[in-house]
């Protein structure tokens, strides 16, 4: 007798009918049976091959993959609770039925914790066979509509991440994977994997044992007609649903913008450095030259070359470095709640101060908000450089910001508009300053764009010469940019200066939640009090809350500020004529004195708040 029915071995042994859905393995040490069980099951569309021997059944089952199992619970060779055990331990997930002429309702309890689905009694009848097939195709099907990718873990993962079903069909293509493939939605992003038959591509190149393969995909309205992705396959373990693939996608496009940046470091050196450099070579070479007898005319004007290509290598280091960190994604998003006006007011006010700018006239309400004060200022910074640069000339600045107040209407967000340009049309013939900003080594529009992006933000250059930063007045929370990258901040500077370190937590209470007036009150009461570097205000995780990191300030000082808070925000209220306003809440969350020290207590802290 051998051990594995086959096709050819005869009736009764696993010829699969023409147009069978389904395959099942049929284990049973009676031939008869087996022959009969695979007649029953022919009748309804599922092919069966039988075994006698277990262990060739579970050898077979992890390559055949079939629908369905069948097996006997009393075997010479290997019990079927047994037999159960090992094939869900091998990784099968389809149906299990037990099929006995027993009764003992042990022998079922233990089947059934072992893997089996459905219990199948000797004789076979029709209709109880009927019913357990027809139940076991519903709830395959059922589980198959239930199967959810994990979309909330998956979505916001900066990796590009595509969850594939057996049939190459997406499953889930997270927003990073859209990003590269150029779609709007999942659903275009299924289209463009269907049409370029990315997907078929991707699992054919696994089965061939490639675990790491590089497709061509097309740029949509891009100028390269397609760049290199690189497409890390993982087989999932299979389920009920069949087996699916995780795939992670690798865009070596990046690697390009490397290279350029590589390029423009070199051209950099090699332009605006090499000749200021040798410019104050020469100057020194000339003064420190023994026997030249030089008049102080002279002497002056070398000393004026050398001070002048010092400060040109010095404004030529600080834009590539930080073209280098905002390409590499190295920049401070660190968000605190800040005062527009007093803050743009002040940046122009330095820059005046120290010859920059002639002068410079701004319209600017006084509001709070959350921004990352030292990207806000170098966007300002770089945005007053490329008009001096552009003009050939110090130039004379006007800012107006605007506030887009959209609280009330529906699908708009609160944004604000921060407009930079020079205060007298000067442009005399010249090209636009779009154009402009447009080349260099480092174009300084490529540079502004950065920094925009940086601030959650988008920057346009207008037809009227003029430098346009849109900006989130009221962002969601984030929790890199409004608590870890502060407290990692705030934390290493009371390490440095030796000093306490306090979290305190702020809310209103009792306010309305459509009550924005008093929230702005709140968040300028705020900016008041904690204008210093030392008092840093940043968002909370719920809306309407904030927390204050301190570094510096004992128990006693914080006490005195959060009265003070209380104080001026109860006064704003009343110069506007409230009667009945919010009451302010606050508490310390953690302290950590000067004298203190430690990883583990600080990983603590951070695993509580973070």
């Amino acid at each position: 007798m051998s051990n594995e029915c086959t096709p050819t071995a005869g009736p009764g042994c696993g010829r699969t009918p023409a147009g069978a859905a389904d395959i099942a393995f049929v284990i049973d040490d009676d031939r008869l049976m087996a022959a009969l069980l695979e007649r029953h099951l022919a009748r309804r569309g599922i092919g069966a091959i039988c075994f006698e021997d277990p262990a060739r059944l579970l050898d077979a089952l992890p390559s055949a993959k079939p629908a369905f199992l069948f097996t006997d619970l009393d075997m010479p060779l290997m019990r079927g609770t047994e037999l159960v055990t090992r094939a869900r331990a091998g990784g099968f997930g389809g149906p299990i039925v037990l099929v006995t002429a027993s009764r003992e309702r042990e022998d079922f309890a233990a089947a059934v914790a072992n893997g089996a689905d459905e219990i199948l009694g000797k004789p076979l009848r029709d209709a109880d066979l009927d019913f357990i097939v027809e139940k076991i195709r519903v709830l395959a099907r059922r589980s198959r509509a239930a199967v959810a990718p994990p979309r909330d873990l998956l979505e916001p993962i900066g990796q590009g991440i595509i969850l594939l079903d057996e049939e190459c069909v997406p499953l889930h293509v997270n927003r990073r994977a859209r990003e590269i493939l150029g779609a709007r939605d999942e659903r275009e992003a299924g289209e463009i994997l269907e049409r370029e038959n990315l997907a078929a591509c991707i699992i054919n190149n696994r089965r061939a044992g490639e675990s790491m393969n590089f497709i061509d995909v097309p740029v949509p309205g891009g100028k390269a007609a397609s760049r290199v992705v690189g497409f890390e396959i993982h087989e999932c373990a299979a389920g009920p649903s069949g087996r699916s693939y995780l795939v992670l996608m690798h865009d070596f496009s990046e690697w390009q913008k490397l290279d350029e940046l590589h390029l423009r470091f070199a051209t950099c050196l090699s332009h605006r450095m090499r000749t200021p450099l040798t410019s104050v070579r020469n100057a020194v070479m000339i003064l420190s030259e023994k026997g030249r007898l030089l008049d102080s005319a002279e002497r002056e004007r070398f000393l004026d070359i050398g001070y002048r290509n010092i400060e040109k290598l010095i404004s030529s280091f600080e834009d590539l470095q930080s073209s280098f960190l905002i390409q590499i994604g190295e920049v401070d998003v660190s968000r605190s709640l800040i005062r527009i006006g007093t803050e743009i007011g002040e940046i122009l006010g330095d820059m005046k101060e120290r010859g920059a700018i002639g002068g410079f006239k701004l319209h600017a309400p006084d509001i709070a908000a959350l921004t990352c004060r030292s990207r806000l200022k170098k966007y300002i910074l770089t945005s007053v450089e490329a008009i001096g640069e552009w003009l050939g000339e110090i130039p004379s600045i006007e800012c107006f910001v605007a506030i887009n107040d959209a609280s009330g209407e529906a699908g708009e967000e609160p944004r604000l508009t921060i407009s930079i340009r020079p205060r007298v049309d000067s442009r005399g013939g010249r090209r636009h300053l779009k154009d402009h900003c447009a080349e260099g080594d480092i174009p300084k529009g490529f540079m502004l764009e950065k920094f925009a992006r940086a601030l959650d933000g988008v920057h346009t250059t207008t037809d009227r010469d003029a430098f346009c930063l849109r900006v989130p007045l009221d962002p969601p929370f984030d929790q890199g940019k409004d608590l870890v990258h502060p407290l990692h901040m705030m934390i290493e500077r009371a390490k440095l200066d030796r000093v306490p370190l306090h979290i305190i937590s702020t809310r209103m209470a009792g306010a309305a939640s459509d009550s924005r007036k008093f929230a702005r009150l709140f968040e300028s009461s705020l900016c008041a009090l904690c204008g210093k570097d030392e008092w840093v205000v940043v968002r909370g995780r719920e809306r309407g809350e904030f927390d204050v990191l301190v570094a510096g300030a004992s128990r006693e000082r914080i006490d005195d500020a959060m009265q003070s808070l209380r104080e001026r925000f109860s006064g704003c209220c009343r110069e506007r004529g409230e009667e009945l306003y919010p009451a302010i809440r606050w508490e310390i969350r953690y302290s950590r004195e000067a004298d203190a020290s430690g990883e583990p207590v600080e990983c603590a802290m951070l695993e509580t708040l973070v």
